[in-house]
């Protein structure tokens, strides 16, 4: 484009973003311009290309599977970056966006915090373009995405109720010295197999 005597060259996509900068030697061919009937005579010049800040590591990694329900989702780039716009990070499941998450940024790590995530599921994050601004260049960010899924989680809790008699001294015969033991031992078991405590009632001699 022209803008009176300055020519703007716009180039749709970066040469090469990891490559912190280099030159190109674009040529202005001669009556590109003209003022007063004359024509502008040829010209070239050197211009740098300044990268975008880069992605470098995803937590959870892209297409990770069994993630933990409660684990930490976020973004570290390749420079230091400072936030421009964090309002359209965004998670989805099913078709969804979750809600109840916040995008925030700690030197190069963007971090996603979100409620918990459900189990057995399909999780899709989105950085948009421009999210964040890189402090030495002034670039943004390209768009980033990535995906993961969750772990089945733990089984359900049982409602059942259970009742365990541990006594072990009776007057009318021996006592019963293991009683109380396995009683002990089948408390701990329900409990390994996620019974509520609250439900089993464990009844043992006074001591």
């Amino acid at each position: 484009t022209l803008d009176g005597s300055n020519p703007t060259i716009y180039s749709k996509k970066y040469f090469n973003p990891f490559v912190f900068e280099y030159k190109h030697s674009p040529v202005l061919l001669k009556g590109m311009a003209s003022k007063n009937g004359v024509n502008s005579e040829p010209a070239a010049f050197d211009y740098k290309i300044l990268p975008p800040p880069q992605v470098i590591a995803l937590t959870p990694p892209d297409k990770a599977t069994s993630v933990g329900l409660n684990a930490v989702v976020s973004a570290t780039f390749d420079l230091d970056v400072k936030a421009a716009d964090l309002s359209g990070v965004t998670m989805k499941t099913g078709g969804l966006t979750v809600e109840g998450i916040s995008a925030s940024l700690t030197g190069r790590v963007l971090t996603i915090a979100h409620p918990g995530l459900s189990p057995s599921r399909a999780y899709i994050v989105t950085i948009p373009a421009g999210t964040v601004r890189s402090i030495l260049y002034d670039t943004v960010n390209d768009l980033i995405t990535w995906q993961f899924s969750t772990s089945a989680g733990p089984p359900p809790l049982v409602n059942g109720w259970a009742v365990l008699a541990g006594i072990s001294n009776y007057r009318e015969i021996n006592d019963l010295n293991y009683s109380d033991d396995d009683a002990r031992d089948m408390y701990n078991r329900l409990i390994s197999e996620r019974w509520k405590s609250e439900r089993i009632k464990l009844l043992i001699d006074a001591h």
